[in-house]
C-alpha cells in the first residue's frame, strides 16, 4: 500500500539520518521522536534535549568488529544535536540534493526528499505470523523504510553489489577491458571540516570567508560542535556523515573529469570511465596507458581534500571482471542447493509451497502431511561436517576469507532453512518424524553457528539473531519434550559461538548485546545464570571502553522480570554511578544523556536508586534538588521509552527485517 510522508516533519530526520546503523535491536530513536514534542516533558530534560544550550557535545563512541583482528569505531551524536541536524535539514535539504547531484561518477547519493513508502506484510510466510508490517519506499532504492533507511530518495545503488548485477556494469564491461578498484585509505577519519568549503566555494574563498551562516559554514559548525570542536575527522555511521562526504567527493569528482580533459584530453564515457560508490573508486579503460594518467589525477585532486588513495586494495583485473569472490558467492549458491536437494523432495516442497500460498488449504492439509519432506535422505550432507567442509573448500579455492562471503552464506541458509520450517511447522509427528526433524535442526544450526563463528561482526549477527528468533517461535509449536530438545540445541550453538564475541578486548558490545536480546526470547529455563553475566562485566571493566551504555542496557534488558539477580543489578548499579560521577560534564556527554535517561525509565531499578543516580547526573553543589521534584521526574519516565526499549514490545523479527535495508558502513 502507497502512503504518503508528511513532508513537514523534519523531526523524522531522527528517524532516519542520525544513528548508525549497528545498534543494538532495542536502541532506537523512534520513542526520542515522539517524547520530545511532549508539553509535559520534564524541564531539566528539556534542557538537556535542547541543542540551544550547548556549544558543542561530547559524542558516544563505541566500536565494532571490522575484520579478524581489527575494529572500527563508530559515534551516536548527542540528542540536543542531533535535533539541531533536523533543523539544519530543514533550511537546507534543497541545496543538499543538489550539492549530491552535480556528479556523473557517484553510485549512491541523495537525489530527492522521500515522499512515498510501501507497507508490506514481511511476515506472512514466516513461521511466526504477527500482524503488522514495514513500512518501505520504492524510490531510487528498491526497498527503503520510512524509518529505517533515509530521510531522502536516493540513486543509483542501495548496496553495491547491486551495481555488480545492473546493466550498467555490463556495458561498462562489453565497452572497457581493464577494470581498477581501490578506496580512501580511512575517508572519513581524515575529512578535514574545513574542506566543505572548499568544496562548495574554493579554497581561497573559504579561507577569506569564514562565516557559519552560509550553508558551508553552518554545516561545517554543525559537525565540528557535535564533534566536541573537531576539525579532523567526522564521525563514522551516521548518514548525515556520508552526505557530508558525498558533498566533497562530488566536486572532487568534477575536478578529476576536467583536468583529465584538460591535461591529456581524456573525455569521460568515452577513453575511460569512473564510478564511485562512497569511498571505493571503479575506473574502466580499455588503453592500459591511460590508466596511470588517471590514478594520478585521482590521487593529486584528492590530496588537495587531505585525503589519499589505499595503494594497498588496488585490484586491477581483465575481462571477464569476475572476482574470486563473485565465484565462491556462486559456488556456495550450488553447495546450499546441493544440501537441500540431497535432504528435501525439493518437487514436493515446491507442490506444498503452492498450497500454503492459498487463504484456505481446507483439504489439502492431509494432502501436505501425507508427503512428509525429510523422508528423502542420502548420504552426502547427512552431517554437519560434510558441508561445513564443502564451504572451506570453496572459501580456499577462490583465495577469499570467511568475512568476505559470511553475510551472503548466512543469508541464503537463512531464506532456505526459514522456507522449511514453514513447511515443517505444519506437520503431524510421530516419534519417526520427530528423530528426523531434531536431525535436520540440529545439521542445519551446526553449519549456521559454524559460520557466524569465523565472522561475528555486526551484519552477520542480526542475522544469527533473525535465525534464533526463528527456530524458538518453531520450537513453540510443539509439546515439551520436543520443544526443550530444539531449545537446547539452538542454545548450546549460540553459547559456543558466544564465546568467540565476548573473548574481544575493546570491542564486540553490540554484537554482544543483541545475542542477549535475541536470547531473552528463548524464556526463563534457558536464561544464563548471573555470575555468567557477573563474570563477562569483570572481564570488561579493564577494557578502554569499560562497561559500555549498550551493554548495561542489554544486560538490565535481559534480567527484567527475574528474581534470582540482586547481585549482578547492585554491581551493575554501582557502574552506573560510577560513570556519573566520574565524568564532570554529563550533560553535554552522550553516553551520559543516554544512560540518565533510559536509567530513569528502566524498570528493573528501583525509585531509591533513580534518585541517587539522579544526583550523580546532576551535581546540585550547595543547593540539592527536592526528593519530591525529582521524583517527579522518575513518575514521568516510568512506564515509558525514551531510546532503549525496555519494555519488550517491539517486534524484532521486524526491526531485524528493516535491517536487511539499510546499508552499514563497509
Amino acid at each position: 500500500m502507497k502512503i504518503k510522508i508528511k513532508k513537514g516533519d523534519y523531526n523524522r530526520v531522527l528517524l532516519t539520518d542520525v544513528l548508525p546503523y549497528e545498534v543494538p535491536i532495542l536502541f532506537s530513536n523512534e520513542d526520542f521522536y515522539h517524547i520530545i514534542s511532549r508539553d509535559d516533558l520534564p524541564c531539566e530534560f528539556k534542557e538537556l534535549f535542547s541543542f540551544e544550550n550547548f556549544k558543542t557535545t561530547v559524542p558516544y563512541t563505541y566500536k565494532i568488529k571490522k575484520g579478524q583482528a581489527s575494529f572500527r569505531s563508530l559515534a551516536i551524536i548527542h540528542p540536543a544535536h542531533q535535533l539541531k541536524i533536523c533543523h539544519f535539514y530543514k533550511q537546507y535539504e534543497h541545496l543538499i540534493i543538489h550539492l549530491c547531484s552535480i556528479s556523473d561518477i557517484s553510485l549512491r547519493y541523495p537525489n530527492k526528499i522521500g515522499t512515498y513508502y510501501y507497507e508490506k506484510d514481511f511476515l506472512k510466510d514466516r513461521v511466526r505470523l504477527k500482524d503488522g508490517g514495514v513500512d518501505l519506499v520504492v524510490d531510487g532504492f528498491d526497498l527503503q523504510s520510512q524509518t529505517a533507511s533515509s530521510y531522502f530518495s536516493y540513486k543509483k545503488y542501495p548496496f553495491l553489489y547491486k551495481f555488480y548485477e545492473s546493466f550498467e556494469f555490463h556495458r561498462l564491461e562489453r565497452k572497457y577491458e581493464y577494470m581498477v578498484k581501490f578506496d580512501i585509505s580511512k575517508c572519513f577519519s581524515h575529512i578535514y571540516t574545513h574542506s566543505l568549503a572548499w568544496a562548495v566555494k574554493n579554497k581561497k574563498y573559504a579561507k577569506e570567508n569564514t562565516d557559519s551562516t552560509h550553508f558551508e559554514g553552518a554545516l561545517d559548525k554543525l559537525f565540528r560542535d557535535f564533534n566536541h570542536g573537531e576539525t579532523n575527522g567526522i564521525l563514522i555511521g551516521p548518514e548525515v556523515s556520508r552526505i557530508y562526504a558525498e558533498i566533497i567527493l562530488q566536486r572532487i569528482d568534477l575536478n578529476i573529469i576536467e583536468k583529465l580533459s584538460r591535461l591529456f584530453n581524456l573525455n569521460f564515457n568515452d577513453d575511460y570511465v569512473i564510478k564511485r560508490y562512497v569511498d571505493d573508486y571503479f575506473i574502466f579503460v580499455s588503453d592500459e596507458m591511460h590508466l596511470s594518467k588517471i590514478e594520478m589525477v585521482l590521487s593529486s585532486e584528492l590530496e588537495h581534500y587531505k585525503l589519499y588513495l589505499n595503494e594497498s586494495k588496488k585490484e586491477t583485473t581483465a575481462r571477464p571482471f569476475i572476482t574470486g569472490l563473485t565465484i565462491a558467492k556462486y559456488e556456495l549458491k550450488q553447495v546450499i542447493d546441493d544440501v537441500y536437494s540431497d535432504i528435501v523432495d525439493v518437487e514436493s516442497m515446491y507442490e506444498i509451497n503452492s498450497l500454503i500460498s492459498r487463504k484456505n488449504m481446507g483439504d489439502d492439509l492431509g494432502k501436505i502431511d501425507s508427503v512428509f519432506l525429510l523422508d528423502k535422505r542420502k548420504k552426502k550432507f547427512s552431517r554437519a561436517g560434510e558441508i561445513i567442509k564443502s564451504i572451506k573448500v570453496v572459501i580456499k579455492r577462490n583465495e577469499i576469507t570467511f568475512d568476505q562471503v559470511s553475510s551472503y552464506l548466512l543469508m541464503a541458509l537463512k531464506k532456505k532453512l526459514f522456507s522449511l520450517l514453514k513447511i515443517l511447522s505444519i506437520y503431524s509427528y510421530d516419534e519417526k518424524r520427530y528423530l528426523k526433524l531434531m536431525r535436520f535442526v540440529s545439521v542445519q544450526l551446526e553449519v549456521i553457528f559454524f559460520v557466524y563463528s569465523m565472522d561475528n561482526r555486526v551484519r552477520p549477527t542480526y542475522v544469527a539473531c533473525q535465525i534464533i528468533l526463528e527456530v524458538n517461535a518453531f520450537a513453540e509449536r510443539f509439546d515439551d519434550d520436543i520443544k526443550e530438545v530444539l531449545k537446547k540445541n539452538l542454545l548450546d550453538e549460540v553459547v559456543l559461538s558466544l564465546k568467540n564475541v565476548i573473548s574481544y578486548s575493546g570491542g564486540g558490545y553490540v554484537e554482544f548485546s543483541n545475542i542477549l536480546i535475541a536470547l531473552k526470547e528463548l524464556g526463563g529455563e534457558y536464561y544464563f545464570d548471573q555470575s555468567y553475566l557477573i563474570d563477562f562485566i569483570d572481564s570488561k571493566m579493564n577494557d578502554s571502553e569499560g562497561l559500555s551504555y549498550f551493554v548495561i542496557c542489554s544486560i538490565l534488558y535481559y534480567i527484567h522480570g527475574r528474581n534470582d539477580c540482586a547481585a549482578l543489578i547492585e554491581r551493575v548499579e554501582n557502574i552506573i554511578l560510577d560513570k556519573f560521577k566520574d565524568n564532570a560534564s554529563n550533560k553535554n556527554d552522550c553516553e551520559m544523556t543516554l544512560l540518565i535517561s533510559d536509567v530513569l525509565s528502566c524498570p528493573v531499578l528501583d525509585d531509591k536508586y533513580k534518585i541517587k543516580a539522579y544526583r550523580a547526573f546532576y551535581p546540585s553543589g550547595k543547593k540539592a534538588k527536592p526528593t519530591d521534584e525529582i521524583q517527579r521526574t522518575i513518575n514521568f519516565f516510568r512506564g515509558k521509552v525514551v531510546f532503549f526499549n525496555w519494555l519488550g514490545n517491539k517486534n524484532l523479527e521486524q526491526i531485524l527485517y528493516r535491517k536487511e535495508l539499510r546499508t552499514p558502513y563497509e
